[in-house]
């Protein structure tokens, strides 16, 4: 299909671990996304100790896609892309889901490896307006199952991993009940699995001079700085940025509260934020610690844009 030199439509459905998303965007020459249409569903996908998915897992994983689908079709995309990440990466039944995905939709959904999931972040990265004069930096993005670390530099990918770090996964590895506030030997055990675990998989070529962070998480780190900042606008060319000391001090609080008065003292998290937050939170942390940076800019542009961006890594 020749659709590279004019504008078109591209709809991308992401089955995240924790959150399936729908971007539908207009595609135009230059590889230039416009978001058309967004929206994201609560869809926490868990396995099984044999890491299969359960029925009721398979029934709530169809019944998200066919309400993102049903929205997506309304704008009658030229292209329809649907996509899987970490939890499916690794159930073992995951060729059950294509085909009832299929069935119900037509569409044939693709399990993106670790290395594909970092390079259409890296695309979606590139192509926010907000950061076009940055040509070198450092990335990740926090999803529920996984995080993808990034280097960029002069448009080549010099690092692309994709690491166990997800907030779902270290929640349910280390927290032993996630509606209490957190002991101090859950936060540093969190913390030293995520340093070792950075230290062992990623090496860095050059020194991080920028920081960028996508995801879920990083959405909601930005809805707690706003909160906690109402006299502090973001509507400005540039891309909004968080300092480490904000972060560590968010921390320390959410950690502090249990589920209950998380809620209460931060209303706009939704239910299916509220028990993975903190180890989110330190997880930021920690891979700022790592790079040795005590900035971080945060940016929309995800594996959705970058999909939109360059359908032809989907090929």
């Amino acid at each position: 299909m020749l659709l590279n030199t004019a504008k078109y439509k591209v709809a991308i459905l992401d089955l995240g671990s924790n959150t399936s998303k729908l971007l539908v965007a207009n595609r135009s020459e230059g590889e230039k996304v416009e978001a058309i249409f967004q929206k994201s569903l609560p869809c926490r996908i868990l396995l099984d100790l044999n890491d299969h998915l359960s029925e009721p897992s398979l029934d709530r994983i169809i019944k998200t896609v066919s309400k993102l689908h049903f929205e997506a079709v309304r704008f009658n995309p030229a292209r329809f892309f649907i996509v899987g990440t970490e939890a499916l990466r690794n159930a073992k039944n995951s060729a059950v889901v294509r085909q009832k995905i299929f069935e119900k939709t037509g569409l044939r959904l693709k399990i993106l490896t670790g290395k594909e999931e970092a390079t259409g972040i890296a695309f979606g990265i590139s192509s926010d307006p907000k950061l076009k004069n940055v040509d070198e930096f450092h990335a990740f993005d926090l999803g529920g199952g996984s995080m993808e670390i990034i280097e960029f530099s002069k448009s080549n990918l010099r690092i692309t991993e994709s690491l166990p770090l997800g907030a779902v996964t270290l929640t349910n590895q280390f927290i032993s009940n996630p509606k209490l506030s957190l002991n101090e030997e859950e936060t540093s055990s969190i913390s030293q699995y995520i340093s070792q675990c950075l230290k062992e998989n990623i090496t860095r070529e050059n020194p991080c001079e920028i920081l960028i962070g996508t995801g879920g998480s990083v959405v909601y780190l930005r809805k707690l700085h706003e909160f906690c900042n109402p006299l502090v606008s973001d509507g400005t060319t540039h891309a909004f940025t968080f300092k480490k000391s904000f972060i560590e001090d968010i921390t320390k609080t959410i950690c502090s509260l249990n589920i209950l008065e998380r809620g209460k003292a931060f209303h706009f998290l939704p239910e299916d934020r509220l028990d993975i937050i903190p180890s989110a939170l330190i997880t930021i942390l920690e891979i700022m610690n790592f790079m040795e940076i005590d900035e971080l800019t945060h940016s929309f542009h995800n594996l959705r844009f970058g999909i939109a961006a360059n359908p032809e890594i989907m090929d």
